[in-house]
C-alpha cells in the first residue's frame, strides 16, 4: 500500500525527507509538482484502510520544524492554507481525501504537543 493518495487534489507527491520509521515512513515531508510542501503524519490504520493528514507548510515553517524552533503539531493546528488534507487510502489503493478546517481537530489525531523532528 503506498503511503501518497494518488489522483487526488494533492497532485503526484515524492518524500522529502522522512522523519518517523514503523514498519514505513509514518511521518515526513513530501513536495508535490507544482512545488507545494506538505507535513505527513499517519494517525490510523483500519482493515479497510490508512489513516493520514497532509498540512500544506511554507519552505520557512518546514524549516522551523526541522530546527526544533516549532513543535509539530503546530504544523497541523496551524497549516499554511488553514485547513489539513484528511486522507484515507484503502487496501485496494483508493484514497478518499476530506478537508479539515485546522480549528475543528480533536486532540486523538493530533501529534501531542510539545513533540519536535528534532528528536524523532
Amino acid at each position: 500500500m503506498s503511503n501518497f493518495p494518488e489522483n487526488t487534489r494533492l497532485g503526484k507527491l515524492k518524500y522529502l525527507e522522512i522523519y518517523g520509521y514503523y514498519d514505513r515512513p509514518c511521518l515526513f515531508s513530501c513536495r508535490n509538482e507544482t512545488g507545494q510542501i506538505y507535513l505527513a503524519v499517519w494517525v490510523d490504520e483500519t482493515k479497510s484502510y490508512d489513516r493520514w493528514l497532509y498540512a500544506r507548510v511554507s519552505p520557512y515553517k518546514l524549516d522551523w520544524l526541522k530546527r526544533g524552533c516549532v513543535d509539530i503539531r503546530s504544523a497541523f493546528t496551524e497549516a499554511t492554507s488553514g485547513f489539513v488534507h484528511d486522507v484515507r487510502i484503502g487496501r485496494n489503493n483508493v484514497c478518499c481525501v476530506q478537508v479539515l478546517c485546522c480549528s475543528d481537530f480533536t486532540d486523538d489525531l493530533l501529534p501531542v504537543a510539545g513533540e519536535l523532528l528534532k528528536h524523532c
